[in-house]
């Protein structure tokens, strides 16, 4: 019986990942698992056997999950609709830079690694392709010169691939617009297209690049023309640009703002003189299917919340906000865009919320130090919002340990099924926001008994007197005792149980209640007193020790 074995564990992670089954040992999963969610889990296994005591063993098993090529590449800078228009002016030389695509794979390894390709959509197949891309840095260049003979624009279908066994695959659409195409611009115009990087932190006033003619003196640079609230300057007299306010390549905004209020101010400069050359309107264009809490001022350019809203539920939001200029002819008209990714700054507005078990069962018997609960809560926020602590409140009384950090609860002091059957643990889960939110759980820890305690008399002698004229069968003396084990299949029997003394005809026999009598020793005559001796424990057919004695007198060891 000693070798039969059951086992039981604790998950460390969030959620259940696994079932132990409580005679092979094995684990199963019993929901999907992601890896690009939780990338590995470890769970501690205890195993017990069924002596008594009973004895226990525990190990830890770390589980790593395998990455299986299941998520598509995602172009993180473009709407959700999957398209952007770039615009490039005729005369640029060739191999320039017209705009950089930019995918991310969230698996591992080649089936996260990310290559790219494109082709243009209606080309003439004897036409060769005026653009390329690097398969890598998805860089879009010019193969060609585009001169007056050349289209005005073209559609490029570029597809994001990953490396996996069978790959995946997503595909966008590039609109380029070249303007400037007509002859009289070609030849009146000196235009030179140079590219620069920046990284978003770089300092104000830190110079990323030149746009003087080292052959021309005496020269006054200003920029011309621009799209939107430019973040750089040109130094007049060198022609060096310059960054001219702080940098970011993204749009944020607090997830609590009010309905109403601003969320970012777009403005765009048109170096036309005329009125209506220079008159510019704002249009916005996203994904219809998804809800979108802003809208644009054709007018201002100013771009307002009209819904509240949550990070929990959408985290960022992809637009393109396009500014057109009013000349009098539609077809004259010009018009800049930029893709705008907006992300919401987390605010400490959730809870943490306590979804492990209120319940724990444990045998009385267990090892100081041993597991016995997990207590996991779930924030939606982020960062330190999100970031859960536990202590216990109330109803510790040196017998439970918990880890703050981890929420693992651990047993300090040996349990006692017979003093204190159940233990109510008033824990808290709190976040490291500001201010702190939290909330409250009462975790049940109940103690299952184990066959530790022996049957004990009521009394160490009991004394008792008979008429010799009593008829037989009848009561002469009752003794008791009692067991704190619970009924169950190790103790069946909980106190106190009875023994009667019954006269009989030819002397004084013992037996329990229930008629089982316990036979044997020496019988004694009717008008004598006795003295009988019991050995608990025994069966029937125990020995008994008869003597005559006055008064009568029953020894129960």
């Amino acid at each position: 019986m000693n070798l039969t074995h059951t086992h039981t564990f604790q998950k460390y992670m969030f959620g259940v990942l696994s079932l132990c089954l409580a005679v092979s040992g094995e684990l199963i999963h019993w929901v999907a698992l992601d890896r690009e969610q939780h990338s590995q889990h470890t769970l501690k296994v205890m195993v017990t056997d069924q002596g008594q005591p009973r004895l226990n063993s525990t190990c830890t098993v770390h589980i790593m999950v395998s990455d299986h090529n299941d998520n598509r590449p995602q172009f993180t800078h473009l709407p959700h609709s999957k398209d952007s228009t770039v615009q490039i002016w005729a005369g640029v030389p060739t191999g320039s830079l017209v705009t950089t695509v930019f995918a991310k794979d969230l698996d591992a390894g080649e089936n996260g690694t990310v290559v790219f390709s494109m082709h243009t959509v209606d080309a003439e197949v004897q036409r060769p392709a005026s653009f390329e891309i690097d398969s890598r840095s998805g860089d879009i260049r010019t193969t060609q010169f585009f001169s007056h003979s050349t289209q005005r624009h073209y559609t490029l279908r570029v597809t994001a691939r990953d490396r996996g066994a069978v790959p995946l695959e997503e595909s966008a659409l590039i609109h380029v617009q070249v303007h400037g195409l007509d002859p009289h611009s070609l030849h009146t115009s000196n235009q030179i297209l140079r590219h620069f990087t920046v990284k978003e932190d770089t300092a104000v006033g830190t110079v990323v690049g030149s746009a003087g003619l080292s052959d021309k003196k005496h020269l006054n640079y200003v920029i011309s023309e621009t799209h939107g609230n430019l973040p750089f300057g040109i130094h007049s007299s060198s022609g060096d640009i310059y960054i001219s306010q702080p940098l970011d390549y993204e749009s944020t905004m607090q997830e609590d703002a009010k309905v109403g209020s601003l969320a970012y101010a777009f403005r765009a400069r048109d170096a036309d003189g005329t009125l209506a050359n220079s008159d510019l309107k704002y249009s916005l264009n996203y994904d219809k299917s998804t809800r979108f809490p802003f809208r644009l001022d054709s007018t201002t350019g100013s771009l307002t919340v009209t819904a509240p809203l949550d990070r929990e539920t959408v985290a960022s939001f992809a637009f393109t906000v396009t500014a057109t200029d009013q000349a009098e002819r539609k077809e004259d008209r010009r018009s800049g865009e930029v893709t705008v990714q907006l992300f919401l700054l987390d605010v400490n507005d959730n809870r943490p919320v306590l979804v492990s078990t209120d319940t724990v069962q444990v045998m009385e018997d267990v090892d100081v130090g041993s597991l016995l609960h997990h207590f996991v809560a779930i924030d939606g926020d982020e960062g330190e919002n999100g970031l859960v602590s536990y202590v216990i409140m109330a109803g510790n009384k040196g017998m439970f340990k918990l880890e703050e950090k981890t929420g693992l609860l651990f047993l300090f002091s040996p349990l006692d099924y017979e003093s204190q059957r159940v233990h109510r643990l008033t824990v808290r889960a709190v976040d490291q926001g500001q201010p702190a939110l939290s909330s409250t759980q009462t975790l049940t820890v109940e103690v299952r008994d184990v066959n530790d305690q022996a049957p004990l008399f009521d009394r160490p002698v009991y004394n008792a007197s008979v008429a010799e004229n009593r008829d037989p069968g009848e009561a002469v003396v009752r003794v008791s005792a009692s067991d704190g084990d619970s009924v169950g299949p190790l103790n069946p029997v909980r106190g106190p149980p009875v023994l009667t003394v019954r006269t009989f005809k030819d002397g004084f026999h013992p037996f329990l209640d229930g008629n089982q009598t316990f036979l044997g020793g020496e019988n004694c005559p009717r008008t004598a007193s006795s003295q009988v001796r019991w050995e608990p424990g025994k069966t029937n057919g125990a020995s008994m020790e008869f003597c005559t004695r006055s008064p009568v007198s029953f020894d129960y060891h």
